[in-house]
Formats: C-alpha cells, sequence, structure tokens
C-alpha cells in the first residue's frame, strides 16, 4: 500500500506536488479548524453564557438575603386587630371575597379566594406583608376567566 503510495507520489510532476502538498495542508487546517478550534470556542461561548446566568443568579439571590437580613433587623409591625380580622377586613378593603377565611393558630390562618386578578392579589400580599402578615404557604391555579383561584396561609411575621 505504501510502495503504491509512493509510486504515484513520484509519478506526478513537481506542480502536481506542489499542488496537492499545498491541497493536504489545506485540508489538515480545515479538519483541526472543525475538530478542535471550533469544539472549543464553542464551549468557551457557552461557559461565558453560563456564568453570565449564574452571576445574574447570585445578584439576585444577594439582594434577597439583604432584604430578609434588613427584614429581620427591623420590627414586625404590631397588628392593631386579630389575625383573621386584619386578613378579612384588609381582603374587602382590596375588592376580594374570601371564600374561606379559618383561624389555624393565633398567628396563622388559611384562606381561600375562588377569583383574584394577579395584580390585585399581589398588592394585597405586599399591603399584608407591610402590616406584619406573610405569606406562609400559596397555592394558585388559574380559572378559565385569566383569574386566579387562591388557597394559602399566612401568618404574623416574628417579633
Amino acid at each position: 500500500m505504501i510502495a503504491q503510495a509512493l509510486l504515484w507520489w513520484s509519478g506526478r510532476s513537481e506542480r502536481e506536488r506542489m499542488l496537492l502538498a499545498v491541497m493536504g495542508t489545506l485540508i489538515a487546517l480545515l479538519l483541526f479548524w472543525l475538530i478542535v478550534i471550533r469544539p472549543i470556542d464553542n464551549a468557551r461561548a457557552q461557559a461565558e453564557a453560563r456564568l453570565e446566568a449564574a452571576t445574574l443568579a447570585a445578584g439576585r439571590v444577594a439582594a434577597v438575603a439583604d432584604r430578609v437580613r434588613l427584614s429581620r433587623l427591623t420590627p414586625a409591625p404590631a397588628l392593631s386587630s386579630p389575625l383573621p380580622l386584619a386578613v378579612g377586613t384588609t381582603a374587602e378593603a382590596a375588592g376580594f371575597t374570601l371564600s374561606r377565611l379559618d383561624p389555624v393558630a393565633p398567628d396563622r390562618v388559611n384562606i381561600g379566594i375562588s377569583t383574584a386578578r394577579g395584580p390585585a392579589l399581589f398588592g394585597w400580599l405586599a399591603q399584608l406583608a407591610r402590616q406584619g402578615v406573610i405569606v406562609e404557604r400559596i397555592t394558585l391555579r388559574t380559572n378559565s376567566d385569566a383569574t386566579l383561584a387562591v388557597e394559602g396561609t399566612l401568618r404574623v411575621r416574628a417579633r
């Protein structure tokens, strides 16, 4: 096999040998680029994208950690009324009809709302949070009319 290749090579003219050598070099360079350089470049680009996503996630986590740290330093406001009454009153003021308001403990209530618009619901929950009532557990389901059905547990933030 090698002997046949050498015989074939020696049968070529000097110009043909030069052109074949240049072609072989170009093919080798192309294969090197396709097999080595391009996969390394793709891996580097993917690593940069993962690094950027991780950096953004780390920033979000740090911001949340700062808010949690700050909320622990800030004393919880005292409710002016018992928790079930405060939740019921603010829900009514926000335009929600509570389908369920069950006291579980002095500092905890289970709630249910059959229809609520998302922005209004989260605004109401934010208002409760400013009053020292936080969401312990919440389940949201979409209704057929683009509203939400809400089930959850609210509790008074520890002082």
